[in-house]
């Protein structure tokens, strides 16, 4: 009796789970000026607006980047949108979309497979230089890619520091919008920065393969370190949170 009634169960979850979406599909044309429906042959665990890059009469046009994990290999993958501007799609149409098939707004330009086919957890621009992409993934190290290189997909840096296993599952990732500079917190409480030239491969203390040691190493944190965040004005302030209330560090001035 236990199987079968789990399994009705199951089953009235579905059809309610199939009707609320049916009605949120049905009702896209009152909540949104615009929608794309993207289908990903395997899921991503992170994405990141790029910059603009022009616009169109109807359309403007932006990069973005996401990762597909379950690929073999997992991959970055670096696309143009077409976004309608406000006013301009016909409402008529916007709930027509075909879940499982790709959208022609979305263009796909390259896909970097990564190091030793890790997931990469989250992406970041660099605001200094429009082609350079740190990503962090389930490693004890950082990359840093160079898109408008013919080898694109081999990082052109590798930002080392965080010990063995401490950045597995773990999201702390910032860049500064003021200069080249990356923060990186991992599961033993430590937070790292490394400070990069605008061309990664000029930056000081980057040795033959590559590897950048830390800028600067802070201590504080007794857990594993949630998510750091660059003062907008200011590549020399930070904030950063643990999900212990009573292990607060922030606000750190270099």
């Amino acid at each position: 009796m236990g199987s079968k009634d789990n399994d009705q169960n199951d089953e009235s979850k579905d059809t309610v789970q199939s009707n609320n979406y049916q009605q949120w599909k049905k009702h896209t044309p009152l909540l949104y000026d615009t929608l794309i429906n993207h289908h990903l042959t395997h899921p991503s665990s992170c994405i990141r607006w790029g910059h603009r890059l022009g616009e169109e009469q109807n359309h403007i046009i932006q990069r973005v980047y996401y990762c597909e994990r379950g690929a073999a290999p997992n991959t970055i993958i670096s696309a143009n949108v077409k976004i309608a501007k406000p006013r301009t799609t016909d409402p008529m149409k916007m709930d027509k979309f075909e879940e499982t098939l790709s959208s022609p707004s979305v263009t796909v330009l390259t896909r970097i497979p990564t190091p030793n086919g890790t997931e990469v957890n989250k992406i970041y621009t660099c605001e200094q230089n429009l082609n350079i992409l740190f990503t962090k993934s389930d490693l004890n190290e950082l990359h840093v890619w160079d898109l408008s290189s013919p080898e694109s997909f081999i990082p052109v840096a590798t930002l080392t520091g965080h010990s063995e296993g401490s950045c597995d599952s773990n999201f702390a990732l910032d860049s500064s919008v003021i200069e080249p500079r990356v923060l990186s917190g991992d599961r033993d409480g430590i937070i790292l920065m490394w400070s990069l030239d605008n061309n990664p491969k000029s930056t000081p203390g980057r040795d033959a393969n590559g590897m950048i040691p830390p800028l600067s190493k802070f201590e504080g944190h007794q857990a594993t370190v949630e998510d750091v965040c660059f003062n907008p004005s200011s590549s020399s302030e930070f904030c950063s949170v643990l999900r212990s209330c009573s292990n607060e560090f922030g606000g750190e001035e270099l």
